[in-house]
């Protein structure tokens, strides 16, 4: 999808680099995200009362095997674009802009090292290459364009499980009673999918990390009683 410019209330407005030209403001929409799978599931075990499997076993073991369900959450998705800027050698209010765009070198963008060694504690570890953009002379307007396709955080992988099991216990005066038991599993595989990745000229860590953008593997557990 390409735009002037973006605004949001959780990330502002985009100042253009030349109010006085919009029409090269045009450009990807800075929540482009091309490739999104989202896969969302949920299966209740066949297993005990009136299931395919165990549905004549003894009362305490069908206390055990009833009532199980199992789901997961699952998101691969091409991550959010870096836009792309430089040191403001215009001069304060000269435009009435704090943002100026950089220039393209030719070079190659992307940096060569993958996105599973990617690592903010080790400076060598680059996603951007630096040399592939130029900060503009004094008074001059940048040339490359805010947003770039190739200029993206590394992409996303996530996967979320849960384990819900409920138990019947008693029926009072027509209102069934049950316990329920769940386990959550956010980041299952633990993943860590650094990003936060620097793209502003000049700046020294220029295409390194700086986080990751999946939190670490969280286990959650709680019991319910419904009535």
């Amino acid at each position: 999808t390409m735009s002037l410019g973006n605004y949001s209330q959780t990330a502002g407005q985009e100042e253009p680099q030349n109010s006085y030209n919009l029409a090269v403001e045009k450009n990807l929409q800075r929540f482009d995200w091309p490739h999104v799978f989202n896969l969302l599931n949920s299966f209740d075990l066949p297993f005990g009362k009136g299931k395919k499997f165990l549905s004549d076993t003894n009362p305490f073991l069908m206390k055990l095997v009833d009532g199980w369900t199992v789901a997961s959450t699952q998101q691969y998705r091409s991550s959010s674009l870096l836009a792309l800027s430089a040191t403001n050698t215009l001069g304060a209010g000269v435009i009435f802009t704090n943002f100026k765009r950089g220039n393209t070198t030719g070079q190659a963008i992307k940096a060569s090292t993958s996105r599973t060694d990617l690592d903010p504690n080790n400076p060598n570890t680059r996603w951007l290459n630096s040399a592939a953009f130029a900060v503009p002379g004094q008074y001059e307007f940048g040339t490359a364009s805010r947003y770039n396709t190739e200029m993206r955080n590394p992409p996303v992988f996530s996967e979320n499980f849960a384990v819900v099991k409920r138990t019947a216990i008693r029926t009072i005066r027509e209102q069934p009673i049950a316990l329920e038991y769940r386990a959550d599993f956010f980041n299952i595989f633990n993943r860590t999918c650094y990003g936060g990745i620097v793209s502003t000229l000049g700046n020294a860590n220029f295409g390194r990390p700086t986080g990751p953008q999946v939190g670490a593997r969280i286990i959650t557990m709680g019991l319910k009683l419904m009535w």
